[in-house]
């Protein structure tokens, strides 16, 4: 896996030298770090990865020790924890946030600057890896991830919304139930609503994260012309495709604000969850395309675009509990007893020709049940069905309760949040029919 810096929410800060970056040596290890170079299709402005970290639990102290210049504002509740991880067939260090059942305000809140002694950036593109690790248990309620700080005091509980002159933007994503994808942003746009978020009035725009799957999450921004214009961009791509698109932004209020810092956030606050969850995240790249026209313009994309990073994942299985290959039926535990609060289970089911499902059962509370016809992240989710359905019986192929996959392979998942004890599922599947 590509080098990366060392730091899980702290930028060093460089010093630039013609097409060479160099970063100071940190002293804890007492290594000199090589930060990026430039390739033939990217130019890499900072990463992080975590080779040189030590194993185990992490806190706020640890963090703020990497720091050369910049502090580090936000909150830890000391959940961060180094770990080995294995992304496209390659093991390395990375970093799994844990999220502890019952337990509001978890896991952390970081933000952080590039370099001090830069103007920062008026258009960048920044990548990272990260998993829901399996089990995971996707709340009701929203849940954050990181994403890129504009300077000023743009620390969400601090700021004004719309920010005023004073303030910078904050450009994150969020999850919500079922864990669906959002953008999240403070911005000085005056709107309906703030913080504000593209799925709010785009309701068609729907991306759900499956756990225990793997995804490259990116994200291209360009800063308004002038102060007051409200021409910004932002670009979210989920491996590769494009999610969301905006060109009507108003990033700053005054000349003086660029990007230039981390949102480093994992963060839930719901006191309801029922069991212990993770994250599990790595590879952090801010980066430019070479050759690309309208990056350099400074301009949109085409919605079709897709884009190439410095991490892009090739191995995009979907992860799966059980592998079916034979007929048979197929269900949650002890059906036709409800599975618990927070149950996540998922099954791959692969013939030579196709394969046919017959479902039975219901879903209750904001449950999902999910099929995707394939089985890596970027097949089609066929269905996608969530709670308050009391019967599955005619939600498939021509309403009935039958799906035929078009190929080989078909995943079926489940996520629970905060049900009240409803959902219970099983599968009647006929190999090759």
């Amino acid at each position: 896996m590509r080098r990366i810096l060392n730091i899980l929410l702290l930028l060093l800060p460089i010093t630039c030298i013609g097409q060479v970056t160099l970063l100071p040596m940190m002293s804890d290890y007492n290594t000199p770090l090589a930060v990026s170079e430039e390739s033939s299709s990217f130019t890499t402005l900072y990463e992080w990865d975590f080779e040189d970290m030590p194993y185990g639990l992490s806190s706020f102290a640890d963090w703020r020790s990497y720091m050369v210049e910049d502090d580090v504002l936000g909150l830890d509740w000391a959940q961060d924890t180094v770990v080995d991880a294995t992304i496209d067939g390659v093991t390395s260090k990375a970093v799994k946030f844990m999220n502890y059942s019952g337990t509001t305000q978890q896991t952390m809140q970081y933000w952080t600057f590039f370099d001090s002694d830069q103007n920062g950036l008026d258009k960048l593109c920044f990548s990272y890896h990260v998993r829901f690790d399996p089990g995971f248990e996707a709340v009701s309620s929203n849940g954050k991830l990181p994403g890129i700080l504009m300077n000023g005091n743009a620390y969400e509980t601090d700021q004004d919304c719309p920010a005023d002159s004073a303030n910078g933007s904050t450009m994150g994503y969020l999850y919500k139930a079922g864990l669906r994808f959002s953008d999240y942003q403070y911005t000085h746009n005056i709107g309906p609503s703030c913080p504000w978020t593209s799925d709010q009035y785009d309701p068609d725009v729907e991306f759900y994260f499956a756990p225990g799957t793997w995804y490259e999450i990116t994200e291209y921004l360009v800063n308004n012309s002038s102060d007051g214009s409200s021409d910004g961009i932002q670009e979210i791509y989920v491996n590769g495709d494009m999610l969301f698109q905006n060109d009507t932004l108003r990033w700053r209020q005054n000349e003086f604000h660029h990007f230039d810092g981390l949102k480093m956030t994992f963060f839930q606050s719901a006191p309801s969850t029922t069991k212990t969850s993770s994250w599990t995240t790595d590879n952090y790249i801010v980066w430019e395309p070479i050759g690309d026209s309208n990056y350099d313009a400074g301009t949109t994309h085409s919605p079709s675009y897709t884009i190439e990073t410095p991490i892009t994942l090739t191995n995009r299985d979907h992860y799966y509990d059980h592998l079916g290959t034979t007929d048979g039926v197929y269900s949650t535990p002890s059906y036709p007893s409800a599975t618990p609060s927070g149950h996540h289970e998922a099954w791959r089911f692969t013939g030579s020709t196709n394969v046919q499902i017959t479902f039975a059962g219901a879903l209750g509370g904001v449950d999902y049940l999910f099929v995707i016809d394939g089985a890596t992240s970027d097949d089609a989710t066929a269905y996608r069905i969530e709670g308050y359905d009391g019967d599955l019986s005619d939600d498939f192929d021509g309403g009935g309760a039958t799906f035929t996959s078009s190929g080989t392979d078909v995943i079926v998942y489940t996520v629970n949040s905060e049900d009240g004890g409803w959902t219970k599922i099983q599968m009647t599947v006929d190999i090759d029919p």
